[in-house]
């Protein structure tokens, strides 16, 4: 029997992402995902591969995190740390 090597994942390429693929394609901590992303994201069964999340809609997220009051991304606050201060 024919053994075949499983082909690694593109994140480029792919639009579900689990949440070790989406933490690396965003480029944060676990910590920071956890407080600052996944509150504001939907996750998706795939198919009874583990919750996934959509690229597209981290995407979108980003996007709208760097525009919130004409800020940088740098100067962003998220909602959990606001409550804080």
């Amino acid at each position: 029997m024919a053994r075949t090597k499983r082909l690694e994942r593109k994140l480029d390429e792919v639009r579900w992402l689990s949440k070790q693929e989406a933490i690396t394609y965003i480029d944060i901590s676990d910590d920071e995902f956890k407080e600052d992303w996944k509150p504001y994201l939907n996750m998706y069964d795939n198919g009874g591969k583990g919750p996934r999340f959509d690229k597209e809609q981290i995407d979108q997220f980003m996007e709208h995190r760097k525009i919130i009051t004409g800020k940088t991304f740098e100067e962003w606050v998220p909602k959990s740390l606001r409550k804080q201060l």
